[in-house]
């Protein structure tokens, strides 16, 4: 399972200063005290107020997983080994408006349609006719955060990067997407350690 947060380069904050207005008299620039660093370091009440949280952009849930007969057996098997893999159900999660929504997408995407919510949730109603609007928005906007579906003039799509040629299968679109979006992590994570190992020097 890999799981990565997409965040602002360690550059943006060289220094940022830390402020802690629960405590009320501590403000410090963390590079100019090694030592005032380890303490806030390696004490987890002032660890638990670090912003770490409003530097996070996206997070990147991907699980690799078996691919058995059986989960290519059927249609909505095989939305949900899709929606594990990319970590947009947890497993043994029973809830399937998600991958109802996920199989009206793919559904209007294959007949080259980009459908409007009203279309996905009329498509929706017809396997599960007691699905509420609320709840088909909430997993629409659910994929939209997750960066795997656009929306431009009230119309659904797949998000398929624009630097790409016309004609791909939309597997090879979302591989490139993903791996976008991981390449990303991980260069923000070269640079952090690379910063990191100039501190035992």
């Amino acid at each position: 399972m890999f799981f990565f947060s997409q965040n602002h380069s360690l550059s943006d904050a060289n220094y940022l200063p830390l402020i802690f207005d629960k405590l009320g008299f501590l403000s410090c620039f963390l590079h100019q005290n090694s030592d005032l660093e380890s303490f806030i370091l390696f004490n987890p009440i002032l660890l638990n107020m670090l912003p770490e949280s409003s530097k996070i952009r996206k997070e990147i849930l991907l699980r690799e997983l078996q691919l058995p007969e059986s989960a290519t057996a059927t249609r909505m098997s095989l939305l949900r080994w899709i929606a594990l893999s990319l970590g947009l159900i947890s497993p043994g999660e029973s809830r399937l408006i998600l991958l109802d929504v996920l199989d009206a997408l793919f559904y209007f995407y294959f007949k080259g349609e980009q459908p409007t919510s009203k279309e996905i949730l009329d498509y929706v109603k017809k396997r599960n006719p007691n699905v509420s609007e609320k709840s088909v928005f909430y997993h629409l906007n659910r994929l939209k955060e997750n960066g795997l579906i656009i929306s431009k003039d009230r119309k659904y799509t797949f998000n398929i990067p624009s630097d790409l040629p016309s004609g791909l299968s939309l597997g090879s679109y979302l591989q490139a997407l993903y791996q976008k979006r991981c390449h990303d992590v991980l260069e923000n994570v070269k640079e952090v350690v690379d910063t990191l190992g100039k501190r035992y020097e």
